[in-house]
């Protein structure tokens, strides 16, 4: 051992690694479970919507080229990805920019299936919702269950648009 490091101290270490290593894994695995719900989720309405390519709901980018031609919209807007490579504050305008196009092509894709279109922003405002509570000190953890429940609804109507009839 290490001059000046007991037993217990190298201990804690090993455990706070093992604890660490097990969160990073829940994360991986929860990931992964997201990018295979969410693309199955997207393939199943491309075909829905009698769109060539529905399997590229499962490429990264290029998902989001069949989300906007399931929505019948323009593509360039993908574009603004790139202004991750510029400037800080260009790129974030850039990226808010692309998410607006996102919600505007998610919230044609549900009409076009025959859902409503506020559909592509309920879990969304609920999230914000949730962050804004958040930030009361006393309302930590409520704001967190409140931006959690945010995002599984909005997963959840995803599902129901993908595999239920209209």
């Amino acid at each position: 051992f290490v001059r000046g490091v007991s037993m217990i101290d190298a201990y804690e270490s090993v455990y706070l690694l093992s604890v660490s290593n097990v969160n990073f894994w829940i994360f991986v695995l929860a990931a992964i479970v997201l990018y295979v719900y969410t693309s199955w989720a997207l393939m199943t309405i491309a075909k829905k919507s009698n769109i060539q390519g529905a399997w590229l709901a499962w490429v990264p980018i290029a998902n989001i080229v069949l989300l906007a031609d399931i929505a019948q919209m323009h593509w360039w807007p993908i574009l603004l990805i790139l202004t991750v490579l510029i400037p800080p504050y260009i790129s974030i305008l850039g990226l808010m920019v692309l998410t607006v196009f996102v919600l505007i092509w998610q919230w044609k894709m549900y009409e076009k299936i025959g859902r409503p279109g506020w559909w592509a922003v309920a879990g969304i405002l609920i999230s914000i919702v949730g962050m804004l509570i958040a930030l009361m000190p006393s309302l930590e953890v409520l704001g967190s269950i409140v931006f959690i429940a945010g995002q599984i609804f909005g997963l959840a109507l995803f599902g129901i648009a993908a595999w239920s009839e209209a």
